[in-house]
């Protein structure tokens, strides 16, 4: 069993996996408390702002891409491997909002 330790606002996560489709869910959850951390501490932010923006994309993308985890493990192997592009964007959002 493999396992990962994050830190969400001083909060440390611990995760532990078996499969690759199960580290990349918990990996999905980590990144949504990340996000909803960052929302809560910068909830004061103008709707208009670049920051607001892009927080806005970002959630569409995560929905995206979560949705597109959950359909390729409903049609292929447990153990697929998402793409590099993917893992890029998801530590991409994660560096932004932790």
């Amino acid at each position: 069993m493999n396992s990962a330790q994050f830190n969400i606002g001083g909060v440390m996560v611990d995760i532990k996996w078996k499969s690759n489709i199960e580290k990349y869910h918990h990996k999905f959850k980590v990144l949504r408390m990340a996000m909803d951390n960052w929302a809560k501490k910068n909830c004061n932010i103008s709707t208009q702002s670049i920051e607001y923006r892009l927080y806005s994309k970002d959630c569409d993308k995560f929905n995206e891409l979560k949705t597109l985890l959950t359909t390729l493990y409903s049609v292929s192997d447990p153990d697929i491997i998402m793409k590099r592009t993917h893992m890029k964007l998801m530590n991409e959002m994660f560096r932004r909002y932790n």
